[in-house]
């Protein structure tokens, strides 16, 4: 079984939990942890909240669900002025493996 992070990123919060899977389904998704965008400068910085809040190593796989446009080198929120830079994930979060959609 290997856990993985997952994130809902919208105008003002952003959600993120841990998810076990195994056998390539989920078989447990973690309590969310919410916070308010409006209080972190980045994606980064709340990514780094989550992980002070769980209290253990943040998992290498992240899945995002992401509240505009997927394309691009620099995604931009329809409603808050956050970017994600998918070409830098690796580098910010510490992260091997992710995904984002479009929710």
């Amino acid at each position: 079984m290997r856990k993985i992070a997952t994130a809902d990123v919208g105008g003002t919060h952003a959600r993120f939990a841990l998810a076990s899977i195994d056998g390539g389904h989920v078989v447990d998704l973690a309590d969310p942890v919410t916070v308010k965008t409006g209080e972190f400068a980045s994606f980064q910085h709340a990514w780094q909240e989550f992980g002070r809040q769980i209290d253990q190593p943040l998992p290498k796989e992240l899945a995002i669900a992401f509240a505009g446009p997927v394309g691009g080198d620099v995604l931009k929120l329809t409603n808050n002025p956050w970017v994600i830079r998918p070409a830098l994930m690796v580098e910010r979060l510490g992260v091997v493996r992710f995904v984002i959609v479009n929710d």
